[in-house]
């Protein structure tokens, strides 16, 4: 079970939407910018920036020192918690990435200080072609064997061919191949182990049967410096600003650029940067950590003599409990709002049966989003152009009877163990007992949920997926125990199916219709020097949906204990370092006309929301219990084989931390 994310928009009167926009827009978001412009500026950043975190005293103490401006005064408490809430998580995230992009800056050097030509290598080492690969295949049988003495003893159930056994073992100890090698570069400092070292990373931890040619050697060390002059550059960007809803950026940018002459192309590209910018017109969400802080109930609409009343939900907020808001939401997603209201009415602000802590909804968010409907024009008011919507955070697993009564004793030991070691002030003591009695109670939960089993599925038998640039995704179903994939499936195949009701695979053409039609478009205006901004609509999130759906079938079918996603971070950062060297290779002597091939060819890479269909596949699969794993993305010669190799390492990961 998981924790999954459901909306519904929010009516009010005008005038309370107008007085949510005016404190979201015009304090709030405000707030926020500054606090992101005034924290770098603090003597403790630097450690904080080491640290990887910035702790929430030192943020709450800053915001409570800009609750007394007359810019930020007058907003409800929850809204500075949330101001605070936003700048730590940025920060945090800020943090994360620079150290990430730190990470694989030094992975990169490293690996261009390795980097060296099969000649040059020969030449330095003074050793024949045969020789040399004699060397590299004696490391490589020392690594493997290393690795396999490591690594658990495989079941002796082995079908298929010597060669298929043989590839299989290949496969699942690439990546721990590629670090063992790089740890015996290290220990063994003899030109010649280097080399061999050396040839084997750059072959794939194969030994190759002749010497590559120079092109080959110019195109990967062409891409290798390219990506790092890319991360260079990411690493210098800049700190988060916040969201400027007056473009007052925006016009300081133009002014600087029509009475100054930028000094450096650097700095030209700079202030270009800011004027083309496209900045974000809407507000800062405002964050309700607490699922206590909204309050839920239900009121009757009349709907004439021979009708029912009906039974509109409505919310209110910790703050502002004199603004009420109606839920709209999807028929999908009503019984989960209706269950907020059973949970909120039993509760009875303290008084009731059931603890907070086995609430469904956990936190929630409100939100701004731009009205998108045809021929509607716009009033110039914010708060009648956009519309307000309420984001939920559920978990899942107590969506059934055997859920909460897990979630249940869980809570009740850590009451426990918590009532034990802390000390609490009487008011804390009071609160705490009283959380305590009724996370005692044996009396079963007081609204009727259905009733489901946890799922459990084989423990051999696990599901890798596999993105890629041509294939979205493919998956592949594998029996650990045997060594073998039972089931391969590509996009079309889990598109395709014999009725014809349900049969999607039409889909794909359709989005690649589209995609050529708005580059074409796209291609037209920019040679009128306009920048046209198409969009593929809802067919995108839609395709995504479905593909999230049959994978998950797939993984009910065969019963796997698990499926296993591949991490997309550097994915893109990769393919177009790969379209960049093959640009340059390609075209020489023009560096406009590389420019061109490579913006051109790089188009294709933002055709697929991969992050967008991973996450769907995660939600489906925390509906139904369905374990998911995240591993470091694998490149192999096809995304069959890629899928097999993911499968297969979270297997081996699983084995390397049972130890």
């Amino acid at each position: 079970m998981g924790i999954i994310t459901i909306q519904g928009r929010l009516t009010a009167s005008e005038a309370t939407r107008q007085h949510f926009w005016n404190l979201m827009a015009c304090s709030n978001t405000p707030l926020v910018s500054e606090l992101m412009q005034v924290i770098p500026l603090q003597p403790d950043f630097e450690n904080w920036r080491q640290a990887g975190k910035i702790p929430g005293r030192a943020i709450c103490n800053l915001c409570a020192s800009l609750k007394e401006d007359e810019r930020f005064i007058g907003q409800p408490g929850r809204f500075y918690s949330s101001a605070s809430t936003i700048v730590a998580n940025t920060y945090d995230a800020w943090f994360a990435l620079q150290a990430s992009r730190q990470r694989r800056l030094d992975g990169m050097r490293r690996w261009l200080s390795i980097l060296q030509s099969d000649t040059e290598m020969l030449e330095l080492c003074g050793v024949s072609w045969e020789s040399f690969q004699e060397r590299a295949k004696a490391i490589l049988q020392t690594a493997t064997n290393q690795i396999q003495a490591e690594q658990p003893t495989p079941q002796p159930v082995r079908r298929g061919s010597g060669q298929q056994r043989e590839q299989s073992d290949n496969v699942v100890s690439r990546r721990l191949l590629v670090n063992r090698l790089f740890h015996l570069y290290d220990e063994l400092p003899e030109p010649l182990n280097r080399c061999a070292i050396a040839l084997l990373l750059k072959n794939g931890c194969t030994v190759p049967e002749r010497a590559e040619q120079p092109e080959r050697y110019q195109r990967m060390l062409l891409a290798k410096q390219i990506a790092v002059r890319r991360m260079e550059e990411e690493l210098l960007s800049r700190l988060p600003k916040g969201r400027d809803l007056t473009n007052e950026n925006f016009l300081n940018a133009l002014e600087l650029l029509t009475h100054q002459i930028p000094t450096s192309t650097e700095e030209f590209a700079q202030w270009k940067s800011q004027l083309l910018r496209e900045p974000n017109p809407l507000p800062y969400p405002i964050l309700y950590s607490s699922n206590l802080d909204l309050t839920w109930f239900v009121e009757e609409v009349p709907r004439g003599k021979s009708q029912k009343p009906k039974q509109q939900i409505c919310v209110k907020f910790n703050g502002s409990s004199r603004h009420v808001f109606k839920v709209q939401c999807d028929a999908r997603q009503h019984h989960y709002f209706q269950r907020f209201v059973q949970d909120w009415v039993i509760y009875d602000r303290g008084k009731g049966p059931i603890s907070g802590s086995l609430f469904l909804l956990r936190t929630a968010s409100i939100l701004w989003k731009p009205v998108q409907q045809s021929g509607r024009r716009a009033t110039g008011e914010p708060w009648n152009d956009h519309y307000l919507y309420l984001h939920c955070q559920i978990n899942t697993q107590l969506l059934t009877q055997e859920g909460v009564e897990e979630k249940r004793q869980k809570k009740l030991t850590s009451a426990q163990a918590s009532e034990q070691t802390r000390h609490a002030t009487p008011t804390q003591a009071t609160r705490r007992q009283g959380n305590l009695a009724r996370l005692q109670c044996p009396d079963q939960h007081p609204i009727p949920l259905p009733s489901r089993p946890p799922y459990e599925g084989q423990p051999q038998m696990i599901l890798g997926v596999s993105f890629d640039l041509k294939h979205p995704v493919t998956v592949a179903v594998v029996d650990v125990q045997s060594q073998e994939v039972v089931k391969y499936h590509s996009s079309r195949q889990l598109l395709s199916t014999s009725d014809p009701k349900t049969d999607q695979s039409h889909l794909l053409r359709r989005q690649k219709a589209q995609q050529q039609h708005h580059d074409y478009e796209r291609h037209k205006a920019l040679k009128k020097g306009n920048y046209a901004p198409y969009k593929e609509d809802d067919l995108g999130t839609y395709l995504n949906q479905v593909l999230a759906k049959r994978v998950v079938d797939i993984a009910l079918q065969f019963r796997v204990s698990s499926i296993v996603l591949p991490d997309t971070k550097g994915l893109r950062d990769k393919l177009e370092a790969q379209l960049r060297a093959k640009a340059a290779s390609k075209i020489v002597g023009s560096v406009a006309a590389q420019k061109r091939y490579a913006r051109t060819a790089s188009l294709r890479l933002h055709h697929w929301s991969y992050n967008q269909l991973a996450e769907s596949i995660k939600n489906r699969a925390a509906k139904l219990g369905i374990p998911v794993e995240i591993v470091p993305g694998l490149v192999s010669d096809s995304p069959q084989a890629t899928a097999r190799d993911i499968a297969f390492s979270a297997y081996y990961r699983r084995q390397s931390a049972s130890k």
